[in-house]
């Protein structure tokens, strides 16, 4: 192991890696965030368009000769880039609180938290699940996923995902959607053993429509394994009242939204209300191990949650699912079936619905530099330069 891990460099890629031909929504659809609160901006608009969006490849240098590889989510500060980057040159990446940096808690944090545990875990030849405490499965389930579609696309996007191996399909979806006649279709396509998410972003407001959509999905006895922030997240007592149809109520608790004013606290405050059923829960690793204690204790079940990012992400998205016991539903990791790249020269393995837990050290994962290359829409960025 080098002696010192002191941060040197940190430099910062712009890519942007469009999404495969019918891999997001049906094309005589529009998607509209007008009624989801405080999502509209962080996703431009339109699930449509999330690909569309820029993200960074971070690179972390150190005078021990170790790198580490970051990526941010979409449509972040280059300024608050800057900013911690310059907090952490100079610093012995051995001797920081891995769990918490010394930059704000904000949408920019975690691809450098994620930079910092591949530098790590690569000086102690260590995967980076065992510096968050160790795996307890060398597997992490997921789900298909696609954007809102007709009836008939719906079935057929399920069909393609059972055929790859997948057991459940989440559905975006919003107040125009007849959810119902698209879980008709998937069990027309795939049996009664396809399960199904709906996650229509609080777009269910208010309750009695909520309610109404919810008990037409009970009545028609269709494998729902639950509905995800079916109206405005504040509304807890609606939450508690919606689980009384039989269904499950999933509260997404979304740490890259914090200025939104999402934040950790409120995966306590639903449980306190009796408000949910699982959980979805996305943000850095750390704070994902630590949100999904909250619900190993508490006995309810989480999966990781994501914004259809590339192979860095998704690969902490993978070691934190697999150092979290309470991962046991259908973790949102499938970047590589919406996007045309993931980045990565080897992207992570599926065993069907499966994604094998990478055990090289750090991330376990490389980047596909030519790739790189094709989707760079700018030069790279000296993040200490001013």
């Amino acid at each position: 192991m080098p002696r010192s891990l002191r941060i040197t460099k940190i430099a910062a890629t712009p890519v942007v890696v469009p999404s495969r031909a019918d891999s997001i929504m049906s094309p005589e659809l529009e998607d509209d965030w007008s009624k989801s609160p405080g999502i509209g901006k962080s996703t431009g608009l339109s699930t449509a368009k999330l690909a569309e969006l820029p993200k960074y490849i971070l690179r972390v240098e150190t005078d021990g000769g170790v790198k580490g590889f970051g990526e941010t989510y979409r449509d972040v500060s280059v300024d608050n880039l800057r900013r911690n980057a310059r907090a952490l040159i100079g610093n012995d990446a051995l001797d920081l609180q891995w769990s918490a940096l010394p930059i704000p808690h904000d949408r920019e944090y975690d691809g450098f938290e994620l930079a910092i545990y591949d530098l790590a875990g690569k000086a102690l030849e260590l995967p980076v699940y065992q510096l968050l405490g160790g795996r307890c499965r060398d597997r992490v389930e997921c789900s298909m996923w696609t954007g809102r579609r007709t009836p008939g696309d719906a079935g057929r996007k399920a069909f393609e995902g059972m055929q790859r191996g997948f057991d459940t399909i989440k559905f975006k979806c919003n107040q125009h959607d007849n959810v119902s006649a698209w879980a008709r279709e998937v069990q027309t396509r795939c049996g009664p053993d396809m399960k199904m998410i709906f996650d229509p972003n609080q777009r269910w407001d208010p309750y009695d429509f909520a309610a109404e959509e919810m008990q037409k999905l009970k009545r028609g006895g269709f494998n729902v394994l639950g509905i995800e922030d079916p109206v405005d997240r504040k509304k807890l007592t609606d939450y508690r009242k919606l689980r009384e149809i039989g269904l499950n109520v999933v509260l997404h608790v979304a740490l890259p939204y914090c200025a939104y004013g999402q934040r950790a606290e409120d995966a306590l405050a639903g449980l306190k209300e009796d408000a949910l059923d699982a959980f979805n829960f996305n943000g850095g690793m750390a704070k994902f191990v630590e949100l999904a204690n909250i619900a190993h204790l508490a006995n309810k079940p989480c999966w990781h949650g994501s914004e259809v990012d590339l192979g860095l992400l998704e690969a902490g998205y993978v070691h934190a699912s697999a150092a979290a016991p309470a991962c046991t539903w259908p973790s949102d990791i499938f970047g590589r079936l919406v996007r045309e790249h993931d980045l990565l020269k080897s992207p992570l393995t599926f065993d069907g619905k499966n994604i094998r837990v990478p055990t090289k050290p750090g991330l376990g994962v490389d980047l596909d530099e030519s790739a790189i290359e094709t989707y760079r829409v700018a030069a790279g960025i000296d993040l200490e330069a001013t």
